[in-house]
């Protein structure tokens, strides 16, 4: 949702929660106007509040918010990261589980190895390219547990990955690091709850 559609539904909501407690209550506005605007005020802050968290993602609101070009990706997903090169200089894959926490103005991205690591965002956007064509792009730092570090030590990259469906069925893409590393990666396995580790990761149903 863009910042204008953001303002013009807090106004329309405003709006519309005092003049239904004016027609409940019976009483007239203009009686006492500061107590009107404060309660709407507070009555707007709390159901947006939780309709950006929460309710936009899910039931009826789910369907409005993807038809509005919104995909939601909130949830843990699984898949396959290939690299073009390690520390020996091979070719080769790992297992991946991306944990997305995602609100309806807002998105943080987490990552989890086998190999003790994980990364988490910097900064992380939904890039609408056309109407049918969106992507998840990110920074990210990647580090792993002190005394783990020797052939895996901490460093910056992007992320790029094609948000695939409606609803969202698959990410993927490139990421890229500032020691040269590149590699894809596929997310096509998807779970609604969000995990703090890989072992947690591993646990959750169809994984």
């Amino acid at each position: 949702m863009t910042d204008k559609n953001q303002i013009q539904a807090i106004i329309i909501l405003y709006s519309v929660i005092i003049f239904i407690t004016s027609f409940i209550t019976g009483k007239p506005i203009d009686d006492n106007w500061f107590r009107w605007i404060a309660g709407a005020t507070s009555a707007v802050v709390i159901v947006y509040t939780v309709y950006e968290k929460w309710i936009w993602r899910i039931s009826v609101f789910r369907k409005i918010s993807e038809m509005s070009g919104t995909p939601i990706l909130h949830g843990t997903w699984k898949g396959v990261l290939q690299f073009e090169c390690d520390a020996s200089n091979n070719k080769g894959e790992v297992e991946i589980f991306t944990s997305i926490d995602q609100t309806l103005t807002t998105i943080s991205i987490r990552s989890f190895f086998k190999k003790p690591s994980q990364s988490y965002s910097v900064i992380g956007k939904i890039e609408k390219l056309q109407a049918n064509r969106k992507q998840l792009i990110f920074l990210y730092k990647n580090e792993a547990p002190y005394g783990k570090r020797k052939d895996n030590r901490p460093h910056d990259g992007a992320c790029v990955l094609n948000i695939i469906g409606v609803p969202v069925r698959e990410l993927s893409g490139s990421y890229f690091t500032e020691r040269n590393g590149s590699g894809v990666i596929k997310l096509d396995k998807h779970n609604l709850h969000l995990v703090e580790t890989f072992e947690d990761a591993k646990k959750l149903d169809g994984f």
